[in-house]
């Protein structure tokens, strides 16, 4: 048997040791890419902080949706994907859980952000008290309202469950003082990929709950099915581009 180098002594630990250098090199490979990803977060920091104060400012109401915002926001997300801390992130654990939008930054060669399933869902379920809240908040306080003031926005979350296979969306809503959820969900998979970056993912449940009230919507007409690829992912910070090339700005969210 040949002699064992003193690099493959270090991981030798019985008189036969041939057999254990493989795990120990997988060992050291794994303290190595600990190491490189810690490196990684702290380099990311600064920009993942600009790029925070950027979303705030495009979701103000002095300079919502501003171009020139919105570039600088795209040139961080370039930046941020470079240095993504995480390889395969559709494969990693780390995406899986309940995360909260920040921003919706629209493809630049379409103009506009392409209606999802949620957003489909959305429209539906906004029609519904466009339709009915007038009337409801009329007969409360003696006169119609205006229902697009009556109804307000309370943020949008995804949850990823990879293990399961599934995939939730859901949109939270206030609506004369009692809170609501849009929710849509369905089945979705990690797409094998070179860079482990996809899942694809077919909406087949969509459900508004306000109170008491249960609306069920048959949403298959629509095709929804569609992936997304995660550019970048850490611990607190998803951005992932969509199927229809929207990209989407995500910050970890407590469970509820």
């Amino acid at each position: 048997m040949a002699l064992l180098s003193s690099r493959q002594a270090k991981c030798h630990t019985g008189a036969v040791a041939m057999a254990q250098v493989p795990r120990c090199d997988r060992a050291r490979r794994a303290r190595r890419f600990q190491a490189l990803a810690a490196l990684k977060s702290t380099s990311t920091a600064p920009m993942k902080a600009d790029l925070v104060k950027t979303v705030t400012r495009l979701n103000s109401a002095q300079e919502a949706d501003d171009p020139a915002l919105q570039g600088s926001l795209l040139q961080l997300v370039q930046q941020l994907a470079a240095v993504n801390p995480t390889p395969r992130p559709a494969e990693s654990e780390l995406i899986n859980g309940r995360w909260a939008l920040l921003y919706t930054l629209p493809d630049s060669a379409k103009g506009d952000v392409q209606r999802s399933a949620l957003n489909t869902a959305m429209a539906a379920a906004y029609n519904f008290f466009y339709k009915y809240v007038p009337i409801i908040a009329g007969s409360a306080v003696g006169r119609k309202a205006d229902s697009r003031q009556t109804v307000k926005a309370r943020g949008q979350f995804q949850t990823f469950d990879t293990k399961r296979g599934w995939v939730g969306n859901q949109a939270r809503f206030e609506a004369l003082g009692r809170e609501g959820v849009i929710n849509v969900d369905g089945p979705a998979q990690v797409t094998p990929t070179q860079a482990g970056e996809r899942i694809t993912a077919t909406f087949t449940e969509a459900e508004l709950k306000w109170g008491s009230l249960r609306v069920p919507f048959a949403i298959g007409v629509f095709s929804p099915s569609g992936y997304i690829d995660t550019l970048f992912l850490d611990e607190d910070l998803r951005i992932s581009k969509g199927d229809k090339g929207s990209i989407f700005v995500a910050r970890r969210a407590e469970r509820q």
